[in-house]
């Protein structure tokens, strides 16, 4: 404090003849800066001026206006720079090192979480800038010190004044001493202005919750700024959520999420330059997997949909699509990076004996032959920090040994670098999910986007997600995903996948990268491994098996199971075969399961009052329990509402195995649909989308009947907090019609044969998908054709009823279902808010 105190004498006394120089200079220059020159000689220390073109900043970081032009390489010629108090500029930079160190200390107490030592920190560091840009104003180092602090702390408009300051004091002669400055800077300034929106994006959006219209507004300002990849994600995401309001959109969302990728890899490969492999434009691409295969496998899609009674209108549609059967794609030199598991691959010809094995050899070698033994440990960590920038490792080599040089061979040092300039092929592969993958946040990505890229100060662009690679493999296979961590996801994309290598006896002692993260995933696995085991004893134990993917992994040869979607039924969803396959898994009785048969059959209601996203509006939720319930009993069936918390996996399983129906908004529960036995009726209230036809498509594969009504819709679509529908009795109507058609009786003899045929098809099942398999495996009676389960592509269960039962019941139905126009409750507060899909509406 005394030394400030001492520091802050001799800074009046300098201060005061600086303030008289530049009131001169602004007398000469300019008769308009006369008022500034005045004000300054009475608040020197809160105010600078800029001279020339350069702009000025408020010290308490006021808005300074209008943008700075970037100084030309070639400046003109300067007026000859005043006399500097050598001992003031001594005291400047001691002041801007003790802001630097303030500024990290500021930084350290935020992630302390100490808010008041970081409000102190920051206040004493505001003070601290103002002395110093009162000391010398067109001295640039306060202001950059400054800025990065403001911008650190999200004071973005204050960060853009102090920004664009710096800017002002950019001459050709600090061009000279710091070439690339000038983009460094103009850079923040974007950034700043960026940042800015952004921030008021987040507040519009606000989880989904907010105005979606006006974030997508904020969104394209942001990509007007700055065309980030990940900002057409973010305004895809808006898309999907609107589609179900604007039918347009969700091309729009198509288009963005294209947009998205491609954009991407030019960042990705810019990155990989940036860290020693020269991807070549001409090579590298955006591509699928290898091994796309030709066949195709064709579901049938049928749905009833229902609208309300007012329209008397239930339409069915029936239609089919195709995409190839799902296969098993090969890659070498994989690296895998981010939550998303996003799958690259460099081929580099001339680098390519240059193996991380190899690399340690001579590594070790080099060191031995100085006499120095070295770990196998820290070698192995000095090959993966270099690996990807070469000439960096053999410039510091030479610069620790250069005395020593003519003792060892450097040779191999000079090839391995020469072999990393040659041009690279780098691939990134199209996931299943194609772009709705945030390529952005997974791969290591160079800011090239923009007038003006971010930089460092030397002028090269920004890095981001330029993590070192955490973990080798040899060989794997890849189970994990985007989205991932998801219920609806791990169940019906992670678990076909896991499904795809257990069933493949060339991959048995292939260990299999999976999302460990949810609670559910060990169960879940282990179901799945302990299933497959009763069938094929061969492949191994969990711990055998399955690795905990986290991110940035190198494997030398790396198995993918995956598929090509093309319809727009469900863009993410795995094909019909393997949903069929990992419920047939799931579904197989094991010997912790509760007694099968022992309870009544059920009608399952799937609540969502504990969710951020579409809750059903605690009115309709009451009375949609009430009535169900009531139905229920009049049928003789239970009543359950299903909590996962409240439920083992076991249960679970034997709960919706008994289930006759399933009710609820669209949401992640569903997913548990995977255990319904064939024609169980499933009710979704949910939206028109096609990006929200997940479990119209899951219903499809297993031979479900589903029947849809469409929430009311709002402006936040599917992000809307609480949904509405406007007539439960339609529901509850039409599921009274289905469950009192023949074959849904519960009780009687129907009932008990349903249920011993059920038990012969899974005890059939575990003997094989084939009778002469049944036969050799069991030692007994052959299965006949029709009756089991089959392997990888056959049918899921058998019911009772003869095939096309389901749909004959469901062509009855809509043909008994007609409703009374004058029968239709008025419900106009439940209107206000409703967007028809019209083409008004679209426009």
């Amino acid at each position: 404090a005394a030394q400030e105190e001492n520091a802050a004498q001799e800074e009046n006394a300098a201060q005061e003849e600086n303030a008289a120089q530049e009131e001169n200079a602004a007398q000469e220059e300019n008769a308009a800066q006369e008022e500034n020159a005045a004000q300054e000689e009475n608040t020197a220390q809160e105010d600078n001026v800029a001279e020339g073109e350069g702009q000025g900043v408020a010290a308490d970081g006021a808005d300074v206006t209008g943008p700075v032009p970037l100084p030309d390489g070639d400046a003109p010629d300067e007026e000859e720079a005043p006399v500097v108090d050598e001992a003031a500029l001594e005291q400047y930079h001691a002041l801007g090192d003790q802001m630097i160190q303030v500024a990290e200390g500021a930084g350290r107490l935020h992630q302390q979480g100490d808010m008041d030592g970081f409000a102190a920190a920051a206040e004493r560091l505001a003070d601290m800038y103002t002395r110093a840009a009162g000391m010398f104003p067109k001295e640039i180092q306060a202001h950059i010190t400054y800025g990065t602090f403001l911008l650190n702390a999200n004071k973005v408009k204050d960060a853009a004044a102090v920004w664009r300051a710096a800017m002002g004091c950019v001459t050709g002669a600090v061009l000279a001493a710091q070439p690339g400055i000038d983009k460094f800077i103009a850079g923040k300034v974007r950034l700043c202005d960026y940042a800015a929106v952004s921030m008021a994006k987040d507040k519009a959006y606000n989880g989904g919750k907010g105005d979606l219209q006006e974030a997508r507004r904020l969104i394209n300002e942001q990509i007007d700024l700055k065309p980030l990849p990940g900002l057409y994600h973010d305004r895809a995401t808006i898309f999907v959520m609107l589609s179900s309001v604007f039918k347009v959109q969700y091309t729009n969302a198509d288009q963005d999420f294209e947009a998205n990728a491609a954009n991407a890899l030019t960042g990705y490969l810019a990155a990989r330059r940036m860290m020693g492999t020269n991807c070549e434009d001409r090579q590298s691409e955006l591509a699928q997997f290898p091994g796309v295969p030709d066949q195709n496998e064709t579901a049938a899609y049928h749905r009833t949909i229902h609208a309300d009674r007012a329209t008397r209108s239930t339409e069915t549609v029936d239609t089919a699509y195709s995409h190839p059967h799902p296969f098993t794609a090969t890659v070498t030199n994989a690296l895998v990076y981010g939550p998303d598991a996003v799958v690259t691959s460099t081929e580099c010809q001339a680098a390519a004996k240059w193996t991380f094995p190899v690399l340690v050899e001579k590594l070790n070698g080099f060191y031995l032959s100085l006499g120095r033994e070295r770990p196998q440990q820290e070698l192995q960590e000095l090959v993966q920090h270099f690996s990807g920038n070469p000439a960096v490792f053999r410039q510091q080599l030479f610069k620790t040994y250069e005395d020593r040089l003519g003792e060892v061979d450097t040779a191999w040092l000079d090839e391995w670098v020469a072999a990393a300039a040659e041009g690279c092929r780098c691939m990134v592969y199209l996931p299943s999910q194609s772009g709705r993958v945030n390529f952005a946040n997974n791969l290591p990505m160079a800011d090239v986007y923009g007038d003006y890229p971010e930089v460092n100060p030397q002028g090269q662009p920004k890095l981001t997600n330029a993590r070192q690679v955490a973990h080798r493999m040899p060989v794997a296979a890849l189970a994990a995903q985007f989205a991932g961590t998801g219920f609806y996801h791990f169940v019906t994309e992670v678990l076909p996948r896991v499904a795809l290598v257990l069933g493949d006896p060339a991959l048995d002692d292939v260990p299999i990268l999976v999302p460990m993260a949810p609670k559910f995933a060990v169960p879940l696995l282990t179901r799945l491994l302990d299933a497959m085991r009763l069938e094929r004893p061969r492949v191994g134990t969990f711990e055998e098996r399955f690795v905990a993917y986290r991110g940035d992994t190198e494997v030398e040869t790396l198995h993918v199971p995956t598929w090509v979607r093309e319809d727009t039924v469900s863009r993410t969803a795995a094909p019909a075969s393997t949903v069929q396959e990992v419920a047939r898994l799931l579904t197989k009785a094991l010997p912790e399961d509760p007694e099968r048969g022992s309870e009544r059959a059920a009608v399952i209601y799937l609540p969502r009052r504990d969710t951020a996203m579409r809750q059903l509006a605690p009115k309709h939720d009451v009375e949609l329990v009430a009535a169900l319930a009531g139905l229920a009993d009049e049928l003789g069936l239970e009543f359950v509402e299903y909590h996962a918390q409240q439920h083992s996996l076991p249960d679970t399983v034997a709960l919706f195995r008994r289930a006759h129906a399933v009710v609820g908004v669209h949401g992640g529960a569903f997913a548990n649909l995977i255990y319904c036995k064939p024609g169980t009726a499933v009710y979704e209230l949910g939206f028109t989308t096609p990006y929200a036809h997940d479990y119209i498509h899951m219903a499809t594969a297993l031979r479900l009947e589903h029947h849809f009504m469409q929430v009311i819709n709002t402006n936040r679509g599917m992000g809307a907090p609480v949904a509405k529908v406007r007539h439960i009795e339609v529901i509850v109507e039409s599921l009274e019609k289905v469950l009192r058609e023949p074959g849904w009786t519960t009780t009687g003899a129907a009932a008990a044969a349903a249920a011993a045929a059920s038990e012969e098809e899974d005890e059939a099942a575990s003997a094989g998908g084939s009778a002469e398999e049944g036969q050799a495996a069991g030692g007994g009676e052959p299965v006949q054709e029709g009756e089991g389960e089959g392997a990888v592509g056959g049918d899921v269960d058998v019911e009772v009823e003869a095939e096309g039962g389901a749909d004959d019941r469901m062509a009855q139905q809509e043909e008994d279902l007609s409703y009374d126009v004058n029968d239709a409750h008025d419900e106009d507060a439940d209107h206000d808010d409703h967007y028809d899909d019209d083409e008004d509406d679209e426009d």
